[in-house]
């Protein structure tokens, strides 16, 4: 997905912990994702509750293999019960209902120039947490979704997922807009320029979609033998404390 220039922007720590929230919730694919990067664009906001939970998050995530990280992320995210990144689709079982949601979600896209370039539903989270690193009209779609973001961190919660954490750095940026602000001095630019970085996960020129696995595959794939490096699905390891 990709902006048109909004005209303002959430507070630059909020817009760094949505768009690392973002990055960190969407397939695990490696050529995408710099963990180094992310974590070192927190590291330079004054993030509070959401920017630690995200950093303790990310040093479990990046002590897996790529392999393990795709085990981890199907089996918690996609297979997981009771468990949807899709916001509107535990209380929208009508599809005539589920489709004004999902219509809704796309025309506040559209009414802010933002054009998606993805396969996925307009109530994906990821999707949606791009959008609102970028504009505070996506702030306000995200912040009347917290129920299912509860209800996505308490299923997560009880399975003891790391995910859960990065599920509460968004419920602390929306319950608690004003502890996440925008950092003065020297560093401040320097914090710009990183979240338009990771932010930058356009797919290049002539990149086919198919390059990405589908999701049925994805699921295949996950249901296999364990990585033979570990011996250990990457779903039982305990979050770090």
């Amino acid at each position: 997905t990709t902006p048109s220039s909004p005209t303002t922007s959430p507070p630059e720590a909020t817009a760094v912990v949505l768009q690392a929230a973002s990055l960190l919730l969407d397939y695990p694919a490696d050529s995408e994702t710099d963990l180094a990067l992310i974590a070192e664009a927190l590291a330079e906001v004054s993030g509070g509750e959401a920017g630690s939970r995200l950093t303790r998050f990310i040093r479990w995530w990046d002590d897996l293999t790529p392999r393990e990280r795709e085990v981890a992320y199907v089996r918690t995210l996609e297979l997981g019960a009771g468990v949807s990144l899709y916001l509107t689709s535990e209380r929208s079982r009508d599809k005539r209902h589920r489709g004004q949601e999902l219509i809704r979600f796309q025309d506040t896209y559209r009414e802010h120039g933002w054009e998606t370039c993805s396969s996925e539903l307009p109530d994906y989270l990821p999707m949606v947490l791009e959008f609102a690193a970028a504009a505070p009209a996506g702030v306000e779609l995200l912040a009347g979704e917290q129920g299912a973001l509860r209800t996505l961190h308490d299923h997560l919660e009880a399975s003891a997922s790391p995910f859960a954490d990065v599920i509460a750095a968004i419920l602390a940026i929306l319950e608690n807009p004003g502890r996440a602000k925008n950092q003065e001095g020297p560093g401040a630019r320097e914090s710009t320029d990183d979240r338009e970085r990771i932010r930058a996960r356009e797919p290049a020129e002539g990149r086919e979609q198919a390059e990405r696995p589908e999701r049925a595959e994805r699921r295949e794939h996950a249901g296999g033998r364990e990585h033979a490096e570990t011996g250990q699905s990457a779903s039982q390891r305990r979050r770090p404390q």
